[in-house]
């Protein structure tokens, strides 16, 4: 099993299978803010994948 980090460092990177991974790693997360009284929202649920696509561009990995 791949670490958070490396996946993250190859989805820095471009590799577009490692964003998949980061995305079922932490889908059910992204579920819990999509879902609001009980009830699903794909919108909501998309909007949150965009964010985290755009943030892993963002972050950087190793920095404390």
């Amino acid at each position: 099993m791949d670490s958070i980090e490396n996946l993250f460092i190859q989805a820095k990177n471009g590799n577009n299978e490692s964003k998949m991974k980061l995305i079922e790693r932490f889908n059910p997360l992204l579920w819990k803010y999509a879902s609001n009284r009980g009830r699903y929202d794909e919108d909501c649920y998309q909007e949150c994948v965009l964010a985290m696509l755009i943030s892993i561009d963002k972050f950087v990995v190793g920095k404390e």
